[in-house]
């Protein structure tokens, strides 16, 4: 993915330099050399995740069932829901109309081409991260430090902050889960 081909549109959030590039806070945006990487998180996600929602019904979708339809992948409330839906439709990658249904208007969103485009980019992201994920638990169960070894690896290009915190995150996971749960969660895993 070239760089002067993706037009950079994120919501309010605070903003930053890394290393001269443009990052901003909850999407994490990288430069190296012409390519650009998306470090998907936050808004990001969620915009992938109602992009992709939005995507399934050719007529569109109205609010209430796309909550619910989103709400098999992430719990999100309404409000934050509506506003991903705004910030989507204030950036063309949905369209908006009202229908009128049992004697009411209902709001009807519908992904656009810009959309459309903007979800195969974080596709095209998602794949990328999820096989560098996988390629680190290599089809087999990691130890604690092979595990943090390669998150420090997989997370070098991000801010120190934000890196930081993120291993803090998987570290206290860790510890809250204790060597002596092991078992019960493995047994968890293999039973679905």
């Amino acid at each position: 993915m070239q760089a002067e081909n993706i037009e950079l549109v994120h919501n309010d959030d605070a903003t930053s330099e890394h290393h001269g590039q443009p990052c901003c806070i909850g999407e994490i945006y990288h430069l190296r050399g012409d390519d650009l990487m998306i470090f998907i998180t936050g808004a990001a996600l969620l915009d992938a995740i109602v992009l992709a929602v939005v995507s399934k019904s050719r007529e569109g979708s109205y609010g209430y069932k796309i909550t619910q339809d989103v709400r098999e992948t992430i719990d999100i409330s309404e409000s934050t829901l509506y506003q991903v839906l705004r910030r989507l439709e204030k950036d063309n990658s949905l369209e908006v109309h009202d229908m009128e249904y049992g004697g009411r208007n209902r709001r009807y969103y519908k992904i656009t081409a810009k959309g459309l485009v903007q979800l195969k980019s974080y596709y095209e992201e998602w794949k990328s991260y999820s096989k560098k994920i996988n390629k680190m638990f290599g089809g087999r169960i990691m130890t604690r430090t092979e595990f943090m070894n390669q998150l420090k690896e997989l997370l070098e290009d991000l801010p120190t902050e934000e890196r930081e915190a993120a291993l803090t995150y998987y570290d206290d996971y860790y510890e809250d889960a204790g060597i002596e749960n092991t078992d019960d969660i493995i047994s968890e895993l293999d039973s679905h």
